[in-house]
């Protein structure tokens, strides 16, 4: 008679909402969408690895969409909106 000992793997999943800063980028891609490995340089000689994030080709478009839409209002809307000078009321 053969007695099988099952193990329960459990496993936990933290959600961490602070921000990492990256320095490197690192993309692949396959049939099912894209990889993209965010990177620290570190002391060794291979970038150590600080995050990685998959989604689909659709996911990828709607993100680059929404970071050159970003970019363009880093570059052009700068600071806030300000009244020009002598403007101190709204017209609705």
């Amino acid at each position: 008679e053969t007695v099988t000992a099952q193990t329960a793997v459990v496993m936990f999943l933290a959600l961490a909402t602070r921000t990492i800063y990256s320095d490197g980028l690192e993309v692949t891609h396959n049939q099912a969408g894209f990889t993209l490995n965010f990177t620290q340089a570190s002391s060794h000689k291979e970038p150590m690895s600080v995050g990685r994030l998959g989604m689909s080709y659709e996911q990828a478009q709607q993100v680059t969409h929404n970071l050159q839409q970003a970019l363009l209002k880093a570059k052009y809307l700068p600071g806030p909106k300000v009244l020009p000078p002598g403007n101190t009321t709204s017209q609705v």
